[in-house]
């Protein structure tokens, strides 16, 4: 029966290898384990590689990891109490940033699913209501993983950046960007900050607008008096 490819068949897992099984060691070249062979164990790549040999040790102030590395790439280690906090702040961001868009409902209005086949999960977009369509755009970083294939992921960083349009003298325009700015994710607060001050600019400039495309009331004033007759 064949079986679909698996996590460890994309690369999008490493395949945990244990030293030890059945009291035999090795491989290549199977031996009677020793006690340093227990509990360590390969984290094999896609091509068999070993990338990595962890295992872990208790001690009086707790587990203690060792990693031993086959490259340089970097490792960055992550628990559960980690990973919480982040799903909290960026929960967090989110009610922030459609808090913004409900406080501004005649200027603003608010994306926070983004559009899957463009941009990675977690593109929240508040979108100027007028014709020139300024955004406010926040993008999520994650690292070591892809969002589409690992459910799990939880964001680790944030990037924003505004779009607006340049008019020249004939009233044709171009798209331009500012500079794209970067946070982690426990600063997310910065973000809220700049997307608060962008809303109020844009609320400006839509009051603005509102005002010069009003039409003008002409009033008939009639005055009674005596003739000059």
């Amino acid at each position: 029966m064949n079986q679909s490819p698996s996590p460890y068949d994309h690369g999008t897992r490493l395949e945990p290898k244990p030293w030890v099984k059945d009291g035999i060691a090795g491989n290549d070249e199977p031996r009677p384990a020793s006690a340093d062979d227990y509990g360590r164990v390969d984290f094999d790549n896609d091509a068999g590689i070993t990338e990595r040999t962890v295992w872990a040790i208790p001690t009086e102030d707790g587990i203690m990891i060792r990693v031993d590395s086959m490259n340089e790439a970097p490792i960055t280690m992550e628990t559960e109490t980690d990973r919480l906090a982040r799903e909290a702040q960026v929960t967090k961001l989110y009610d922030q940033l459609e808090a913004v868009s409900i406080e501004a409902p005649d200027s603003i209005s608010w994306n926070g699913e983004g559009e899957p086949v463009l941009f990675a999960p977690g593109h929240y977009i508040l979108t100027s209501i007028d014709p020139e369509g300024d955004e406010f755009c926040v993008n999520l970083i994650y690292t070591g993983t892809n969002p589409y294939d690992d459910e799990n992921a939880v964001p680790t960083g944030l990037t924003w950046h505004t779009l607006y349009r340049e008019y020249d003298s004939h009233g044709s325009y171009q798209q331009l960007s500012s500079p794209r700015y970067a946070v982690p994710v426990s600063e997310a607060e910065t973000v809220v900050a700049a997307a608060k001050q962008w809303a109020a600019e844009i609320a400006a400039k839509h009051n603005q607008n509102l005002h010069a495309a009003a039409p003008q009331q002409h009033v008939e004033v009639r005055v009674s008096g005596p003739s000059l007759s």
